[in-house]
Protein backbone atom coordinates (compact mmCIF):
# COMPACT_ATOMS: atom_id res chain seq x y z
CA UNK A 1 0.00 0.00 0.00
CA UNK A 2 1.45 3.47 -0.99
CA UNK A 3 2.00 5.64 1.98
CA UNK A 4 1.24 9.34 1.84
CA UNK A 5 4.44 11.25 0.86
CA UNK A 6 6.09 12.76 3.87
CA UNK A 7 6.83 16.91 3.75
CA UNK A 8 10.36 16.45 2.20
CA UNK A 9 8.58 14.78 -0.48
CA UNK A 10 6.33 17.55 -0.98
CA UNK A 11 9.18 20.49 -1.23
CA UNK A 12 9.48 18.57 -4.69
CA UNK A 13 6.54 20.09 -6.20
CA UNK A 14 7.39 23.57 -8.24
CA UNK A 15 5.10 26.14 -8.07
CA UNK A 16 4.17 25.61 -11.54
CA UNK A 17 3.32 21.81 -11.27
CA UNK A 18 1.37 22.82 -8.62
CA UNK A 19 -0.43 25.45 -10.73
CA UNK A 20 -0.88 23.47 -13.60
CA UNK A 21 -2.87 21.04 -11.54
CA UNK A 22 -4.70 23.58 -9.39
CA UNK A 23 -8.89 23.48 -9.38
CA UNK A 24 -8.93 27.10 -8.25
CA UNK A 25 -7.00 28.39 -11.30
CA UNK A 26 -8.69 30.84 -13.53
CA UNK A 27 -6.71 30.29 -17.10
CA UNK A 28 -7.53 27.90 -19.66
CA UNK A 29 -5.13 24.84 -19.94
CA UNK A 30 -3.83 25.76 -23.21
CA UNK A 31 -2.80 28.95 -21.44
CA UNK A 32 -0.71 27.15 -18.66
CA UNK A 33 2.86 26.17 -19.74
CA UNK A 34 4.49 23.06 -20.89
CA UNK A 35 5.88 21.16 -18.30
CA UNK A 36 9.77 19.55 -18.32
CA UNK A 37 12.06 17.81 -16.27
CA UNK A 38 11.21 16.90 -12.93
CA UNK A 39 7.92 18.53 -13.05
CA UNK A 40 6.84 16.19 -16.44
CA UNK A 41 7.78 13.37 -14.29
CA UNK A 42 6.34 14.19 -11.18
CA UNK A 43 3.03 15.00 -13.08
CA UNK A 44 3.66 11.54 -14.31
CA UNK A 45 3.87 9.68 -10.93
CA UNK A 46 0.68 11.77 -9.54
CA UNK A 47 -1.37 10.49 -12.24
CA UNK A 48 -0.17 6.74 -11.92
CA UNK A 49 -1.09 7.58 -8.23
CA UNK A 50 2.73 6.76 -6.86
CA UNK A 51 2.42 10.53 -5.47
CA UNK A 52 0.19 12.50 -3.64
CA UNK A 53 0.80 16.48 -4.45
CA UNK A 54 0.77 18.59 -1.66
CA UNK A 55 -2.76 20.58 -2.72
CA UNK A 56 -5.82 19.58 -3.87
CA UNK A 57 -5.89 18.35 -7.70
CA UNK A 58 -8.20 18.57 -10.84
CA UNK A 59 -7.41 15.62 -12.29
CA UNK A 60 -8.18 16.58 -15.61
CA UNK A 61 -6.19 19.64 -15.66
CA UNK A 62 -3.66 16.72 -15.16
CA UNK A 63 -4.42 15.14 -17.56
CA UNK A 64 -4.72 18.04 -19.83
CA UNK A 65 -1.45 19.47 -18.33
CA UNK A 66 0.29 15.81 -19.64
CA UNK A 67 -0.99 15.76 -23.03
CA UNK A 68 -0.03 19.38 -23.79
CA UNK A 69 3.44 18.57 -22.40
CA UNK A 70 4.79 15.15 -23.74
CA UNK A 71 3.61 13.33 -26.87
CA UNK A 72 5.10 9.47 -25.69
CA UNK A 73 4.57 5.99 -25.63
CA UNK A 74 4.91 6.64 -21.97
CA UNK A 75 2.46 9.13 -21.74
CA UNK A 76 -0.01 7.01 -24.21
CA UNK A 77 0.32 4.07 -21.68
CA UNK A 78 -0.53 6.46 -18.47
CA UNK A 79 -3.84 7.78 -20.72
CA UNK A 80 -4.53 3.62 -21.56
CA UNK A 81 -4.54 2.93 -17.83
CA UNK A 82 -6.89 5.79 -16.98
CA UNK A 83 -9.14 5.08 -19.84
CA UNK A 84 -9.48 1.09 -18.93
CA UNK A 85 -9.91 1.95 -15.31
CA UNK A 86 -13.65 1.30 -14.11
CA UNK A 87 -13.37 2.49 -10.98
CA UNK A 88 -12.34 6.48 -12.61
CA UNK A 89 -15.41 8.87 -13.32
CA UNK A 90 -17.00 8.85 -16.74
CA UNK A 91 -15.56 12.23 -16.81
CA UNK A 92 -11.36 11.40 -16.26
CA UNK A 93 -12.10 8.15 -18.35
CA UNK A 94 -13.72 9.94 -21.26
CA UNK A 95 -10.75 12.97 -21.34
CA UNK A 96 -7.99 10.49 -20.89
CA UNK A 97 -9.45 9.01 -24.43
CA UNK A 98 -9.69 12.08 -26.36
CA UNK A 99 -6.44 12.80 -25.02
CA UNK A 100 -4.78 9.65 -26.47
CA UNK A 101 -5.87 10.79 -30.12
CA UNK A 102 -3.17 13.28 -29.72
CA UNK A 103 -0.38 10.89 -29.06
CA UNK A 104 1.51 8.57 -31.16
CA UNK A 105 -0.87 7.43 -33.29
CA UNK A 106 -0.25 3.63 -33.63
CA UNK A 107 0.14 3.05 -29.91
CA UNK A 108 -3.05 5.17 -29.36
CA UNK A 109 -4.74 3.20 -31.64
CA UNK A 110 -4.26 0.17 -30.22
CA UNK A 111 -5.36 1.07 -26.79
CA UNK A 112 -8.53 2.98 -28.01
CA UNK A 113 -9.55 -0.23 -30.05
CA UNK A 114 -9.38 -2.40 -27.05
CA UNK A 115 -11.80 0.50 -25.48
CA UNK A 116 -14.05 0.54 -28.37
CA UNK A 117 -17.19 -1.42 -26.98
CA UNK A 118 -16.70 0.33 -23.43
CA UNK A 119 -20.27 -0.53 -21.48
CA UNK A 120 -19.68 2.98 -20.69
CA UNK A 121 -21.48 4.99 -23.01
CA UNK A 122 -19.80 8.43 -22.58
CA UNK A 123 -16.64 6.43 -22.88
CA UNK A 124 -17.38 4.96 -25.86
CA UNK A 125 -18.10 7.54 -27.46
CA UNK A 126 -14.78 9.65 -26.93
CA UNK A 127 -13.28 6.85 -27.95
CA UNK A 128 -15.07 6.79 -31.45
CA UNK A 129 -14.21 10.35 -31.87
CA UNK A 130 -10.53 9.87 -31.19
CA UNK A 131 -10.44 7.18 -33.64
CA UNK A 132 -11.78 9.46 -35.94
CA UNK A 133 -9.22 11.64 -35.87
CA UNK A 134 -6.38 9.19 -35.81
CA UNK A 135 -7.60 5.88 -36.92
CA UNK A 136 -6.43 3.68 -39.63
CA UNK A 137 -8.20 1.14 -41.97
CA UNK A 138 -8.30 -1.36 -39.31
CA UNK A 139 -9.94 1.55 -37.57
CA UNK A 140 -12.32 1.90 -39.92
CA UNK A 141 -13.24 -2.21 -39.96
CA UNK A 142 -13.94 -2.07 -36.49
CA UNK A 143 -16.15 0.89 -36.73
CA UNK A 144 -18.33 -0.54 -39.35
CA UNK A 145 -18.69 -3.37 -37.38
CA UNK A 146 -20.09 -2.23 -34.55
CA UNK A 147 -23.64 -2.20 -34.34
CA UNK A 148 -26.09 1.18 -34.81
CA UNK A 149 -25.86 2.62 -31.25
CA UNK A 150 -29.01 2.96 -29.73
CA UNK A 151 -27.86 6.86 -28.32
CA UNK A 152 -28.07 9.82 -31.31
CA UNK A 153 -24.58 10.96 -29.91
CA UNK A 154 -22.87 8.15 -30.39
CA UNK A 155 -24.59 7.21 -33.70
CA UNK A 156 -22.96 10.82 -34.58
CA UNK A 157 -19.86 10.55 -33.71
CA UNK A 158 -19.84 6.50 -35.03
CA UNK A 159 -21.18 8.28 -39.07
CA UNK A 160 -18.45 10.72 -38.28
CA UNK A 161 -15.23 8.30 -37.39
CA UNK A 162 -16.05 6.24 -40.06
CA UNK A 163 -16.24 9.24 -42.83
CA UNK A 164 -13.35 11.10 -41.53
CA UNK A 165 -10.63 7.87 -41.48
CA UNK A 166 -12.70 6.60 -44.90
CA UNK A 167 -11.21 10.11 -46.10
CA UNK A 168 -7.93 9.98 -44.60
CA UNK A 169 -6.95 6.60 -45.74
CA UNK A 170 -9.06 7.60 -49.62
CA UNK A 171 -10.99 3.75 -48.81
CA UNK A 172 -14.31 3.40 -51.05
CA UNK A 173 -16.33 5.53 -48.33
CA UNK A 174 -14.42 8.85 -49.12
CA UNK A 175 -16.76 10.28 -51.48
CA UNK A 176 -18.88 13.19 -51.32
CA UNK A 177 -21.56 10.82 -52.26
CA UNK A 178 -20.66 8.42 -49.71
CA UNK A 179 -20.40 11.62 -47.09
CA UNK A 180 -24.38 12.77 -48.28
CA UNK A 181 -25.40 9.44 -47.22
CA UNK A 182 -23.76 8.19 -43.74
CA UNK A 183 -24.63 11.76 -42.64
CA UNK A 184 -27.12 13.00 -43.87
CA UNK A 185 -25.89 16.08 -45.45
CA UNK A 186 -25.85 18.31 -48.36
CA UNK A 187 -22.78 20.13 -49.72
CA UNK A 188 -22.36 23.41 -50.32
CA UNK A 189 -18.92 25.56 -50.84
CA UNK A 190 -18.18 28.90 -48.57
CA UNK A 191 -14.78 30.88 -49.60
CA UNK A 192 -12.62 31.12 -46.99
CA UNK A 193 -11.07 34.39 -45.49
CA UNK A 194 -6.83 33.69 -46.35
CA UNK A 195 -4.89 34.50 -43.75
CA UNK A 196 -1.08 34.38 -44.43
CA UNK A 197 2.35 35.08 -42.74
CA UNK A 198 3.40 35.49 -39.54
CA UNK A 199 -1.00 35.38 -38.25
CA UNK A 200 -0.74 32.11 -39.89
CA UNK A 201 2.43 30.64 -37.72
CA UNK A 202 1.46 32.63 -34.43
CA UNK A 203 -2.29 30.44 -35.09
CA UNK A 204 -0.60 26.98 -36.07
CA UNK A 205 1.72 27.60 -32.90
CA UNK A 206 -1.41 28.04 -30.85
CA UNK A 207 -2.85 24.56 -31.56
CA UNK A 208 -2.59 21.67 -29.26
CA UNK A 209 -4.97 19.40 -30.24
CA UNK A 210 -6.24 16.97 -33.16
CA UNK A 211 -5.37 18.22 -36.80
CA UNK A 212 -7.60 14.93 -38.24
CA UNK A 213 -4.10 13.71 -39.99
CA UNK A 214 -4.39 16.90 -41.78
CA UNK A 215 -1.02 18.60 -42.47
CA UNK A 216 -1.31 22.12 -42.28
CA UNK A 217 0.52 24.60 -44.91
CA UNK A 218 2.92 26.90 -42.78
CA UNK A 219 2.48 29.93 -45.11
CA UNK A 220 -1.31 29.77 -46.09
CA UNK A 221 -2.80 27.29 -43.41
Amino acid sequence: MMERPTESAHQKFSDELLQAISPNRLEVDVDLPMLSGSDLANLKKILRGEVIPPISSDKKRAINALTRSEKSIEASNILARIVSDTQETTRIRALAALNLSMMPSEASEKILLQNLTSADKVVQAEVIKALGRIGTAEALDRLKALPSPDNDFVRNQLSFAKLAIAFRSSSEAGNDQDAESILDIRWTTHAAKTVEGRQVRENMDAIWGSTYGITLNPDIA
